[in-house]
Parts: structure tokens; sequence; C-alpha cells
């Protein structure tokens, strides 16, 4: 009775850092924090190789073979440590659709250059042959 209380209590801590199991869980790329003093768990290692920036933390829980709630409990340290972070998947979309317009955008204005370059050396090839 007493450790279902402690669970509780404990869940409720966590939940203000992960609302939902469904949140992505991403690697921080340049932590703030002075990584070369955080000391990892053989658990915590563990989980921290299943993050490939595309899994929930319910996926991540399934491949570790481990309950939601433990994986849950691991994930709150990594990212109070600064090390992992959690975003909707639909910000992942954003993200993405982001990128590829970016991208998009700067093959059109490579192909619009591309098509100009030509031009101009269609042009001088012209002028060079009508002397």
């Amino acid at each position: 009775m007493l450790e279902a209380a402690r669970s509780i209590d404990e869940w409720k801590q966590i939940e203000k850092l992960i609302p939902s199991l469904d949140l992505l869980v991403k690697i921080v790329e340049n932590p703030e924090t002075d990584t070369e003093n955080i000391k990892l768990s053989s658990e915590e290692w563990k989980i921290l190789t299943f993050v490939d920036n595309q899994s929930t933390i319910k996926d991540i829980a399934k491949r570790v073979n481990q309950s939601e709630f433990q994986t849950a409990k691991v994930f709150y340290g990594l990212i109070s440590s600064g090390l992992v972070t959690v975003e909707e998947k639909e910000q992942q979309l954003t993200d993405v659709l982001s990128d590829l317009d970016k991208q998009i955008e700067e093959e059109e204005i490579t192909k619009n250059e591309e098509k100009e370059e030509e031009k101009n050396k269609k042009q001088g090839i012209r002028k060079f042959f009508s002397r």
C-alpha cells in the first residue's frame, strides 16, 4: 500500500516533465549542462541507446522490455540532466515540413540560377558567332 502511494507521488512528479508517454524523445545536441560531470547508470545508458529522435517513450519502453513507469522515470532523470528533451509528434512533423520547404526553395533558387547561367552562355555564344 505504501509502495503504491509512493509510485503515485513519483508519477505526479514525472508528469510535470513528461505529460504523455506519446511524446517523442530527442537527444539534445548541445546540452547546456556540464556533461563531463554527469554519471549515467547502466539502465540510463541502455535506454539512451534507444533514443533515435523518432520514437516515443512508450515505443522505447516496449523495446527495452521495461514498464512505461520505469522508462518514464529514467527519462525524467535524463530530461532533468539536460541530455534529452521531449516534444509532440506534431511538432516534429512541423519541423520536417519546414525543412522540406527550405530545401525545395533552395533547389528552385539553384535551378533558376542554372537556367540564368545557361541563358547567359547561349547569349555569349550567339554574340561570338554573330560578329
